[in-house]
């Protein structure tokens, strides 16, 4: 897994800021800050957040657009779509 943060705001640019916010929520996979939209831009990317499954060959299989939330219908989609990538 690997986060990437795309800043909507100046501030939020920020690397160390953006770090201290992942230590704060024990976020515990890669991050990186694409601060020059690169990935937002590859993926064309409309929302904040979105969330990505991308298979070993670099498909996308699966994208879920908004907030989640533990126990919440769009967190269990995910889980779902995510154990059938490792399934596979």
């Amino acid at each position: 897994m690997i986060g990437i943060h795309t800043p909507e705001y100046e501030f939020e640019k920020d690397r160390n800021r953006v770090m201290r916010f992942a230590q704060k929520f024990k976020v515990t996979h890669p991050v990186y800050v694409d601060n020059d939209l690169l990935y937002w831009d590859a993926l064309e990317s409309e929302n904040w957040p979105e969330f990505y499954l991308v298979d070993r060959q670099g498909t996308i299989r699966g994208k879920i657009v908004g907030e989640m939330h533990e126990g919440s219908r769009r967190a269990a989609k995910f889980e779902a779509l995510l154990q059938e990538l490792l399934d596979e």
